[in-house]
């Protein structure tokens, strides 16, 4: 089992037994793994035990201790450690040998009180921090969480023995930023001497071996560097490390020396401070604080407290329970306390705002809360990152298995694929759209270094390729495979122009393909051999893919196979006839899912069972047979029952499920949701035989690894690259509904407030897009390319830079409905988890500023964990992959906005936005005509030409004044302020000309 970054260190699990029995079952290869890094010395290791009895008082837990051993450490006391169910077999290793040196040294950073979460959180972000840094000087750092509570061990194993004083120096090197992270004191460093001959028995300290904590039935969690693995996944991973040579390690750490220590400062130093003060003494203290503070009225009681709790916090470091005392006995004072109840809430609302001012950023009320800042890692330069990348794509040479780079986009990842696929015989590219076809063909040829004739791409259909492109429009709306109903028969097939190119991409050593050309069993058959496959994005989708109709697009889909029976039974052709058995069991099928769907009160799973084989003349006799029941296709809904039902009957299907579910406007609603799985390219004996490399920024690596059942090695650099171009966030919340009038406001407001942005792009929703026709002359003229969440120019597309953009607008949330969240988690396999519904209720949170201001912001969430990571893993991947396009770790690249209410852990924009209404936009637009643009005006010419009242005009004059756009000058005249001049010079020259983009050309 896996997770991402633990949204809290302090982690309790439900059962550790699966954890348990994995550790047991691979016993014996992690004996042979730690002999083979860990041992420096066989004669000794350390021993837990049990205390005697006799010294324990009844009903109290029994004390473990632990000794050291003088006997031989055999592979079978190795192996009791990792299959022990309590203290008594648990061992450790000693980090020194008898010549004084090491082979490896553990930094352990403790936390042993239970519930202090933020030394929990503290010692996570040191720990994450120092695993990066070892892991970019070339070593493979353990880092595991060992005793569920917080507490964290760093291992780092060398290849050859280390002198036990440069082993030590390298260690304190590590950690020597400890105090930069709010630790309360300097970590363990293994070994803790700088030589055994300083130690009074000549054979220095010990540490325990990974596996079962002494005191608890906790199993440790092992960090890969992307995410946490738990159980067999954490075994598997341990088991895959090494030792690097001593050569990695830095010259200056092996002679470091850390300054002499001195008493800790009680204040405390770094991001955060400790809670030093605690107990009475900070209640005592929060006391004498208030103790001249003056009672108020009765009415001022909520309003005096929660300024008092504001006091206390900013002023001590006081914990939340302390903080709560000292309020309540604050509140004793008042003529008339308030209840316990409002105590608590004021209370805990002045912490949050306390703790907040320190640099955290608190959600409440507790849907979510974060302590620590995202954990960008080592922020690094675009090159650097870039170096880093072609190491790790370079290590993939030679090696089968299935691999994922979430690399951000823009980073080159397309690059350094081709760069790749220039050292490999042949290789085979799926990207999302043939959008990016021609431009990843010539990356091949030109990075690649691949010769022209030995690159292809599978052809888009279209008039120019295909004689019958009209009625091959028509196979499409049905689902209807084209190659096998029409090309099939077609008098053109010998030189079509389509085939050809289709022939030759299946033929050449390096291929070019679309998802939807290799969904299916596609993948595995043309990526078969080859040395590398490439999934661009988007790889879930194509690795289960799935569909989703209506209930009453199947009763309609029956009528259409009646008649494909109907005419197989007058016909006579033999491989005609062999299609009977496959539509009779097809008509049967569409049956029992309509009679599932009426009895069914909730999600019920259809039996996928070993179907029949797909006869040869199948699609030409279902387009005979819709073409004979009179049915049309309009929204596709045919066109996907076709493909379930067609997957159901021969077997192809992984996973048929009925959907049902009541709409509070639309009542009752069936559906049936069918998922594949797609096969990748293995050996006999089932294991993949080429590299599969998954490069996808918004993936999740957890859900990818549950839903492939496969090993799957995350390569992205555990570095963050530096932003290069301004991104920032309006927490305005843009829905699908929002009316044109609401959105083009939002939208004129943004271009007003950054009007030195001439070029602009626009990614919103669909019917917001078509609304920009409605803009002025001056502010349309500067929006030069837009399109809508789903046309895939969203994502996947460079044309947005070449556009010479300066501004990028994302405007909107792209939230998907209930129902399409239910079918998501049916693709995932999570549904049987989650409740048949979930409560759409408000979600509150804190965010920066660009200034470091704090903000507030509401937006809305699904009560159900499962809900609410299955909504945010389509949103925010909507979302970061259409702020994608602006590219803004480019230097090229263009500044971005993204106007929605979703926490996405961008800085917040400073100022609030003024949502400018049509008649600011006609004001600027009579500023900005040649006409006027020279003459100063004032409210009664801004009366007469846009018929407004006096009033109004002047009101409308002192809002472009505060909005720049406008200057006062003498005698209560206005002028065009210079920032928009230009501006209206560029509108007006050229008004007839067709610059500004018209939005039904996207529709």
């Amino acid at each position: 089992m896996t997770t991402d970054a633990p949204t809290q260190p302090v982690a309790k699990f439900a059962t550790q037994q699966s954890a348990a029995s994995a550790w047991m079952a691979n016993a014996s290869d992690l004996a042979s793994w730690v002999s083979t890094y860990f041992v420096n010395r066989s004669d000794v290791f350390g021993r837990y035990y049990y205390a005697s009895l006799e010294t324990v008082s009844p009903g109290d837990q029994i004390p473990v201790k632990q000794r050291t051993v003088h006997g031989e450490l055999t592979q079978e006391v190795i192996q009791r450690h990792f299959r022990a169910w309590d203290a008594s077999n648990l061992i450790g290793v000693h980090c020194v040998s008898p010549e004084d040196a090491c082979r490896w040294f553990e930094i352990d950073i403790d936390q042993h009180t239970f519930g202090n979460n933020e030394i929990a959180w503290r010692n996570l972000y040191a720990a994450r921090r120092w695993y990066v840094r070892l892991h970019d000087l070339g070593f493979e750092p353990l880092l595991w969480h060992s005793n569920g509570k917080g507490g964290f061990r760093l291992n780092v194993r060398f290849a050859e023995p280390l002198v036990c004083r440069e082993a030590r120096n390298f260690g304190l090197w590590a950690v020597q930023d400890w105090k930069d992270f709010g630790l309360p004191s300097i970590p363990e460093v293994f070994p803790k001497q700088a030589s055994i001959h300083e130690t009074e028995m000549g054979v220095g300290n010990f540490v325990r071996l990974p596996g079962r904590h002494p005191k608890r039935r906790w199993y440790p969690e092992v960090f890969d560097g992307s995410c946490w693995l738990r159980g067999e996944e954490a075994v598997r991973y341990i088991l895959s490390l090494s030792a690097q040579p001593t050569s990695f390690v830095p010259h200056e750490a092996t002679n470091y020396a850390p300054a002499k220590r001195r008493k800790p400062n009680r204040v405390g130093t770094g991001f955060y401070t400790p809670n030093v003060f605690c107990g009475e003494g900070v209640v005592a203290r929060a006391a004498a604080i208030l103790s001249d503070w003056r009672l108020p009225d009765i009415g001022d009681r909520n309003a005096t407290l929660f300024r008092a709790g504001c006091v206390i916090g900013e002023r001590l470091p006081i914990s939340s329970e302390d903080h709560l005392t000292a309020l309540s006995d604050f509140n004793v004072r008042f003529e008339e306390p308030l209840s316990n109840a409002e105590v608590s809430s004021v209370a805990r609302s002045s912490f949050d705002r306390t703790e907040a001012s320190r640099g955290r950023i608190v959600y409440s009320p507790a849907v979510v809360e974060e302590i620590l800042p995202p954990d960008d890692g080592l922020i690094v330069g675009l090159e650097e990152y870039r170096r880093i990348l072609a190491t790790k794509y370079d290590a993939l040479l030679g090696r089968p298995g299935l691999y994922l780079d979430m690399t951000p986009v823009g980073i080159g990842k397309t690059h350094q694929g081709a760069r790749l696929a220039g050292s490999c015989e042949s290789s085979l590219h799926v990207i999302p759209t043939h959008q990016t076809k021609d431009d990843l063909v010539g990356k091949l040829v030109t990075v690649g270094s691949i010769a022209v004739e030995r690159v292809a791409a599978f052809p888009e259909r279209t008039s120019e390729n295909c004689r019958k492109m009209e009625q091959a429009a028509q196979h499409y709306k049905f689902g209807i495979v084209v190659p096998s109903a029409l090309c099939s028969t077609c008098e053109f097939q010998t030189d079509c122009p389509h085939v050809s190119e289709r022939q030759r991409a299946e033929a050449a050593p390096h291929t070019v393909g679309t998802m939807a050309r290799m969904e299916g069993g596609s993948l595995a058959r043309v990526g078969a051999n080859r040395g590398l496959i490439r999934i661009d994005e988007d790889s879930l989708n194509l690795l289960r893919p799935t569909v989703k109709t209506s209930i009453s697009a199947v009763r309609r889909f029956t009528l259409a196979v009646e008649a494909a029976i109907d005419f197989e039974r007058r016909i006579t052709d033999a491989d005609v006839s062999a299609c009977v058995p496959f539509l009779v069991k097809m008509k049967a099928s569409c049956e029992e899912i309509a009679a599932a769907a009426e009895r069914a009160d909730a999600d019920e799973a259809i039996p996928v069972e070993d179907g029949l084989p797909i006869p040869k003349m199948l699609e030409f006799v279902l387009k005979k047979g819709f073409d004979l029941s009179g049915l049309e296709s309009k929204t596709g809904d045919l066109a996907a029952a076709k493909k379930v039902l067609v997957g159901l009957v021969s077997g192809e299907l992984r996973r048929c499920v009925i959907q049902v579910w009541t709409d509070d406007s639309k009542g009752r609603e069936e559906a049936v949701v069918g998922v594949w799985q797609t096969e990748l390219p293995v050996d006999k004996n089932g294991s993949l035989n080429t590299t599969v490399l998954l490069s996808d920024a918004t993936a999740d690596s957890t859900l990818l690894r549950r839903v492939l059942g496969k090993e799957l090695i995350d390569i992205t650099p555990a570095v963050t690259v530096r932003r290069q171009r301004r991104v920032v966030q309006v927490p305005l919340d843009v829905k699908r509904s929002t009316t044109s009038g609401s959105f083009l406001k939002i939208l004129r407001g943004l271009l007003l407030a950054f009007p030195d942005k001439r070029r602009v792009g626009v990614i919103s929703h669909r019917p917001h897009v078509q609304a920009i026709a409605d803009l002025g002359a001056t502010l349309r003229a500067r929006i030069v390319k837009f399109s809508y969440f789903g046309s895939g120019e969203d994502r996947a597309s460079n044309e947005w830079l070449e556009e010479g953009l300066d501004l990028l607008l994302v405007v909107g949330t792209p939230r998907i409905s209930p129902a399409d969240i239910r079918t998501r988690m049916i693709q995932f396999g999570v549904e049987a988890h989650a409740p048949a519904r979930s409560e759409w209720k408000k979600r509150y949170w804190r965010g920066r500023t660009e200034t470091g201001e704090f903000v507030d912001v509401v937006t809305r969430c699904y009560d159900d964990p499962t809900w609410q990571q299955t909504y945010e893993y389509d949103v925010q991947a909507t979302l970061n992959q259409a702020l994608g396009r602006a590219r803004s770790i480019l230097s090229e690249g263009m500044d971005a906005v993204v106007v929605t209410c979703e926490p996405l852990q961008l800085p917040l924009y400073d100022e609030s936005l003024i949502e400018a209404s049509d008649v600011v936009e006609e004001a600027l637009d009579l500023f900005a005509k040649p006409s006027f643009s020279q003459d100063a005006l004032n409210w009664q010419v801004l009366a007469e030409q846009l018929h407004l009242k006096q009033r109004t005009a002047k009101a409308l004059l002192n809002e472009l004044l505060c909005l720049g756009i406008v200057v006062k000058e003498k005698k209560g005249k206005y002028r065009l302020h210079k920032n928009w001049s230009s501006i209206s010079i560029l509108t007006y020259a050229s008004e007839n000309a067709t610059s500004a983009p018209q939005p039904q050309s996207l529709i």
